[in-house]
């Protein structure tokens, strides 16, 4: 329970702080892996960042560069996963700055590898390209297979943001092909989660269902809330699509939650966004006028170009559900203009050809 968690919390930092009296060293060590703790298995983001921020500070009168550098990158990693990707660039430039002073070629190339993972989550997507073959480099003069999973897996998902669904669904097989070397069971289902987004994309909705239940089970199985969520999201668009509108709205609401928990704004407004689009199709304009601005707001404030482009898009369908054709024809304006800088083919021609169509966001 949380009242648990907080109590042991509160334990490792008083004993922590009696601790460093006699041997700062361990008292750091005991709060850098006490924040890895709260970051893999509780899930804890903030405890981590707390314990992070805790440790560095001793490490850094202790005079110990590179563990101050790995804290830098971790609290991007952090960062990143909660949304905030100029924090996490700068905490990247941060720990870039050191490891390139040590000379620690591995560091840098995941340094390089979690910045491609920033640009791709603000739809930056050749500069995140660029980056994973810098890092792609390294991984694989060192036999880094995980490292080049990860790079093949993201490169999938670039490709089936940009329409490009048997280049992603390629990468995908090659990652998958990676991570069964592995025995990473819970990222084999995180590929089928990926793969069944394709199949909903290219309207094969049976396909995407039975993926998105078979990586459910794994999910359930280790216990990954997280993970969960993201296949409620996606189960949800499959719904959504299929008219199965209640359905639609509980497998959101499932998801909102475990995100508003671990504080995820990115995804939470997705689900909003998502959440709009089951309106519309109810006809329920100024319900979905609504969640499309509150999922503006978060997209403007994180900077993210390209589902500032689905809300415009989406708002453009309200318009011209309700014949205010001149504002909806700006707001495809709007739409079309993003895509065509983000190199979205499939999107503009979406735009052209179906000014009703709803783009939905998946993970």
């Amino acid at each position: 329970t949380d009242e648990d968690f907080k109590a042991v919390e509160e334990a490792v930092y008083a004993f922590a702080a009696n601790l460093e009296k006699v041997a700062p060293r361990r008292a750091a060590d005991l709060l850098f892996d006490w924040s890895l703790h709260c970051e893999e298995r509780h899930f804890r983001k903030q405890a981590a960042m707390r314990g992070y921020e805790e440790s560095k500070g001793i490490y850094a009168v202790l005079g110990d560069e590179g563990r101050v550098a790995q804290i830098a990158l971790n609290r991007g990693n952090i960062l990143a996963s909660l949304s905030r990707f100029p924090e996490a660039l700068e905490a990247y430039a941060q720990a870039e700055a050191v490891f390139r002073s040590l000379r620690d070629e591995r560091s840098l190339a995941q340094i390089s590898a979690n910045c491609g993972i920033v640009f791709q989550s603000l739809s930056h997507f050749p500069e995140a390209l660029e980056a994973y073959v810098q890092a792609e480099a390294v991984f694989r003069r060192l036999g880094d297979e995980r490292s080049l999973a990860l790079i093949a897996l993201n490169r999938g998902l670039i490709f089936s943001s940009l329409s490009r669904f048997t280049e992603a669904l390629d990468a995908y097989a090659q990652a998958d092909v990676f991570y069964r070397k592995l025995g990473d069971e819970g990222e084999v289902a995180n590929i089928a989660l990926y793969r069944g987004n394709v199949f909903f994309s290219l309207s094969r909705f049976a396909e995407a269902l039975e993926a998105y239940e078979n990586a459910d089970a794994v999910f359930r199985k280790l216990g990954d809330e997280s993970r969960r969520a993201n296949v409620a999201w996606s189960r949800g668009n499959v719904l959504s699509s299929l008219s199965r509108f209640p359905e639609a709205l509980e497998a959101y609401a499932h998801a909102e939650a475990v995100y508003r928990k671990v504080g995820d704004e990115g995804r939470r407004a997705r689900i909003v966004l998502n959440r709009g689009i089951v309106f519309f199709s109810l006809s329920r304009y100024p319900e979905a006028l609504a969640a499309y601005a509150q999922a503006e707001a978060v997209y403007r404030e994180l900077g993210n170009e390209a589902e500032l482009a689905s809300v415009a898009w989406n708002r453009g369908n309200v318009f011209y559900a309700l014949s205010r054709f001149a504002e909806a024809l700006a707001a495809y304006g709007q739409a079309d203009a993003v895509y065509r800088s983000l190199g979205d083919e499939g999107s503009v021609a979406a735009i052209a050809c179906r000014p009703d169509v709803q783009r939905r966001g998946n993970e």
